[in-house]
């Protein structure tokens, strides 16, 4: 249940006394007053749960000027709570954390990014910031190529206006890995909940990954086969030696089960 307003009020003021604390961990869902992250600039580690850029609009200006004057900080792991039936917009995006940065500023030497249910674009904004990324978790990433996401059409079926702003602060997930695989990043922990063909070839672009976690798959069972075919090759002979702990969970289990066609690649992954 949530608190009453003036003792959130009075846990926020004391945040006050606390100007270099290094690692913060938040959760929003009810806060009815704007969160003073833009108080820090020593953090290094810094997690929300429960956060939605409709409520939380003050907080996530807030939490951008915190990463704008945060040179330490390595890791970044925001999560949303329930889904509105609403698109999302630039509030919840990747840019919107570094939109405070200055044209000179350094960017900043992110290891670990966690992000759920918000927009995504990999571009000469964002990906300065990743040059050193190691660790990444996508979930609920919005793609902007769906065109019939549910949401959609209960709020505005001919809101082209919402699909032009999307595409401005988002991309498809098939653009997300496309543009990763032009980078020199090469991920040694990756979490995701949707597959598509460019982060297969992602994975065999490089070798050295650690952690693989990976759930949903292709729109149907033949696309499905076909991503799985893919990945039991290269992509997964590539980091045998380096993987230490793979899941998966596909929609469609089908070819990405263990058996004949790719029981002798894994059993080569170290233990």
């Amino acid at each position: 249940m949530a608190d009453r307003t003036w003792i959130q009020a009075t846990v926020m003021d004391a945040l006050r006394a606390l100007p270099k604390m290094d690692s913060l961990h938040a959760r929003i869902s009810h806060c009815r007053l704007q969160v003073p992250f833009h108080w820090f600039s020593k953090l290094q580690e810094i997690s929300i749960d429960g956060i939605n850029g409709q409520y939380h609009t003050g907080t996530l200006e807030n939490l951008s000027k915190m990463v704008s004057h945060s040179p330490q900080l390595h890791s970044i792991n925001i999560k949303s709570g329930i889904r509105y039936p609403t698109p999302l917009a630039k509030t919840q995006s990747l840019h919107q954390l570094f939109q405070k940065f200055s044209k000179d500023a350094a960017p900043l030497r992110l290891r670990r990014l966690v992000l759920d249910t918000c927009l995504l674009r990999f571009d000469d904004v964002t990906l300065p910031h990743l040059k050193y990324l190691t660790s990444l978790s996508l979930t609920h990433i919005e793609d902007t190529s769906d065109p019939h996401p549910t949401y959609f059409y209960r709020v505005n079926p001919d809101s082209e206006e919402i699909k032009t702003e999307q595409r401005r602060w988002g991309s498809s997930l098939q653009e997300i890995w496309s543009a990763l695989i032009k980078t020199d990043i090469r991920l040694e922990e990756i979490t995701i909940d949707v597959v598509v063909p460019a982060f297969v070839a992602y994975l065999a672009s490089y070798s050295g990954l650690r952690l693989l976690s990976l759930t949903g798959d292709g729109s149907d069972q033949k696309a499905s086969d076909d991503l799985a075919t893919q990945f039991y090759a290269k992509p997964l002979a590539n980091h045998v030696q380096s993987l230490r702990k793979l899941d998966i969970a596909a929609n469609y289990e089908g070819s990405w089960c263990v058996d004949e066609h790719n029981l002798s690649l894994i059993s080569q992954c170290q233990q």
